[in-house]
């Protein structure tokens, strides 16, 4: 759910404060799956933005389950690309979601297959993000929850920069998704250009990335 669209079109239908909170709450931590389930605001509410915003930026298009409990699942974006995500279970109790952070990928690594697919853009925010939701539904309706995000699916996430970022803010939001920062991990193929020292970077990095895991080739 794109929350900037959320928060405009509450303020449009007059909406108090308050509204914005309690759906972002039913979003990320009741998890909730449509406008129509969220039922602690008031029904003509619903009706109103289901009509004026998509509440999901994707469709789940394939899913493909083991018999290990691993699940594979291809979303379809509201712009028809395709994208993977996958769900990790351990005998742990280890719930562990691996998002992609582009459509397709930017770089043509030999040993990887989806560089030889192309690129057709990277992710937003909320494609990232919703990816990990899809999964928590999931598992939340076999009172099971998502432990661990890895961001090693499509796509190199340091060319993605500021969508992942956000994404992990979201994730570790407490009124959002409340996952601690250490069980996060990102993978790169080698893109640190995005790790160098820039005006409003090096302060993000060492309070949110650095208390995460960023795994680097060697």
């Amino acid at each position: 759910m794109d929350l900037e669209k959320l928060q405009t079109a509450l303020e449009e239908l007059r909406q108090p404060a308050y509204r914005f909170k309690q759906i972002k709450l039913a979003v990320y931590r009741d998890l909730k799956d449509g406008f129509g389930s969220i039922d602690n605001i008031p029904l003509t509410l619903r009706n109103e933005l289901d009509h004026r915003m998509p509440f999901n930026e994707l469709v789940l298009r394939t899913e493909r389950r083991s018999v290990d409990g691993s699940v594979k699942a291809v979303f379809g974006t509201l712009d028809d690309a395709a994208i993977e995500s996958v769900l990790i279970p351990y005998g742990d109790g280890t719930r562990t979601v691996c998002v992609s952070t582009e459509a397709g990928c930017q770089l043509n690594c030999s040993f990887c297959a989806t560089g030889h697919l192309g690129f057709k853009r990277v992710l937003t925010q909320l494609e990232i993000v919703e990816q990990v939701l899809y999964f928590a539904r999931d598992l939340k309706s076999k009172g099971e929850r998502v432990t661990n995000v890895v961001f090693m699916g499509e796509g190199e996430p340091f060319l993605n920069y500021d969508n992942v970022k956000n994404a992990i803010l979201l994730l570790n939001d407490k009124d959002g998704f409340n996952l601690g920062q250490r069980r996060i991990s990102v993978s790169t193929s080698g893109g640190l250009s995005a790790l160098r020292p820039r005006t409003g970077r090096s302060t993000w990095l060492s309070r949110y990335m650095l208390p995460s895991t960023v795994c680097v080739p060697s």
